[in-house]
């Protein structure tokens, strides 16, 4: 469900921090909503961290198992980071409130899953060595 207001996002927030979002709730959206919310309260290193332990939590307490094909990604979830974070130093989204940002970086991205094949291989998201290792991307530079 699409965050309306501040109290939303507050309330989406404090779930995910306390390991309270059910899995069938946890999607791409909620990821850039805690992504952008972590980014503009703390630094990146900081971000990064809550962001990586809540979202281990919330798989934990869904009972989320570690596998080839599922459970934590470590490369997209600092990719993500380090994508909206450079997203939002545009200087036409810093003048934009909470709202607005989290809408704006999900339309920059559109299907993420597209944008992250731009660049990674198929082969090489999918590995098992980037799911619990970060990989830099092997088709173009991120340097974000």
């Amino acid at each position: 469900m699409k965050c309306q207001n501040n109290d939303d996002i507050k309330k989406l927030i404090e779930k995910f921090a306390e390991g309270n979002i059910r899995k069938e709730d946890w999607h791409h959206y909620e990821h850039l909503v805690v992504a952008v919310w972590h980014l503009e309260e703390d630094s990146f290193e900081v971000a990064l961290e809550k962001i990586k332990k809540g979202i281990l939590l919330n798989n934990k307490r869904n009972a989320v198992i570690q596998t080839k094909n599922g459970g934590y990604h470590e490369t997209l979830t600092i990719f993500l980071v380090k994508a909206i974070a450079n997203v939002l130093k545009r200087s036409e989204c810093s003048k934009l409130n909470l709202i607005k940002k989290i809408s704006y970086v999900e339309e920059y991205f559109g299907d993420f899953r597209a944008f992250v094949l731009t660049f990674y291989t198929e082969e090489k998201i999918n590995s098992w060595d980037a799911r619990i290792f970060w990989q830099e991307p092997d088709l173009k530079s991120s340097d974000f």
